[in-house]
């Protein structure tokens, strides 16, 4: 869940907001900085990393797009924030992948409609998502169909308010506390195209709406 620079410009001026995310704000900095290590976020240890994903494409895209919501999930949960770098890897990889499978305007249709949805949000409710939240979003519809984007948003959606509120009885978090949204932005998007590849019986093939 990417933090607004607003809240990051107070921090770094010597004064913070009450809100518990902007408190929290420098010290979510310096943790991005050395959570994955030197090596793995430089230029060259994410180019590997996309690499071998795009490797494992021709395999399973499947378990390629797996590969690429995995580091920044696990990115947001751990420390609140997320880089922008792996929504610009998901989507370069969306977009071999919709051109591997000729189904560009597909994509781009997915993506546009989740973008102008948590878009609005955004607009609307400022504090309900970050906008590494959204890029991320958006570069995970590029890999569906525009009838796997419900699903896709459902999930996302609904299994976040249930960690959110198992967390809050177990008081491992507060009223005000957000929940990062990228673990779960990962889990809907692996599971609407899960659906949608191995054609679920619960799920209709999206080669039925084209």
């Amino acid at each position: 869940m990417m933090r607004g620079h607003r809240g990051l410009e107070r921090c770094a001026g010597g004064y913070m907001e009450a809100d518990e995310w902007e408190r929290t704000a420098c010290g979510e900095i310096k943790r991005e900085k050395h959570f994955w290590g030197e090596k793995f976020v430089s230029p060259l240890g994410l180019c590997c990393f996309f690499l071998a994903a795009l490797a494992v494409f021709f395999r399973s895209p499947f378990v390629s797009l797996t590969l690429l919501l995995l580091p920044p999930a696990w990115e947001d949960w751990k420390t609140g924030y997320v880089s922008d770098y792996w929504s610009v890897f998901l989507a370069v990889a969306g977009l071999g992948h919709n051109v591997f499978y000729s189904r560009l305007a597909d994509g781009f249709i997915s993506c546009a409609f989740v973008l102008g949805l948590y878009g609005l949000l955004f607009l609307l409710a400022k504090h309900a998502m970050g906008a590494g939240d959204i890029f991320l979003s958006g570069a995970a519809a590029l890999w569906l169909a525009p009838v796997s984007v419900p699903l896709f948003l459902f999930l996302s959606a609904s299994s976040a308010a249930i960690a959110g509120m198992v967390l809050l009885f177990l008081g491992r978090m507060s009223r005000r506390e957000g929940i990062p949204f990228c673990p779960f932005i990962a889990l809907g998007g692996v599971a609407a195209y899960g659906a949608e590849v191995f054609q679920l019986p619960f799920f209709p093939s999206w080669h039925y709406f084209i």
